[in-house]
């Protein structure tokens, strides 16, 4: 069973997360790269389904931090608190490749990594290495999806608001 400061760590943690989406949402929603790659791999982005894309995910890593409270599977929280500091991180130094701050780039930094730290610190002592290592590597194929699942929505958003228009 968690412990009472355990689960403030995890609390603190999706705290972080929800005030950086907050502030990247706020501040136009999350872009991702324009290489080749990026553009090949994902769906055209548009406000629509950049908003949910950030409701999606917040919604999954809150079920997901719920649930490894829920079972004591600390090493969920773990893997979920270093995909959220790798996050940060490549937002950083996404900012310094565009010479432009992204969105949420700050408020990644001060709110979401200090309480991901945390989490790691007070749980994953007895996880190892294994979650720390795989939560950001099942981080990027899941945010694909996010994506792909939140084009796909919007799409179909937009489509039966422009129907009801006719």
């Amino acid at each position: 069973m968690l412990s009472l400061g355990e689960i403030v760590s995890v609390a603190a943690m999706v705290c972080g997360f929800l005030l950086q989406n907050y502030s990247e949402w706020r501040a136009g929603g999350p872009r991702y790269p324009e290489t080749g790659g990026a553009r090949r791999l994902l769906p055209p982005a548009g406000d629509c389904t950049r908003l949910l894309a950030v409701i999606l995910v917040s919604a999954i890593v809150i079920f997901i931090c719920l649930l490894s409270v829920a079972l004591d599977a600390a090493w969920l929280v773990v893997a979920v608190a270093a995909a959220l500091i790798v996050n940060a991180i490549a937002q950083l130094v996404g900012s310094f490749f565009t010479k432009s701050l992204l969105p949420g780039t700050l408020a990644g930094l001060i709110f979401m990594m200090p309480p991901s730290l945390w989490v790691i610190k007070t749980l994953g002592d007895g996880t190892g290495w294994l979650p720390i290592a795989i939560g950001p590597l099942l981080s990027v194929p899941l945010l694909v999806g996010i994506w792909w699942l939140a084009a796909f929505a919007s799409h179909r958003i937009i489509s039966k608001t422009h129907r009801n228009r006719l």
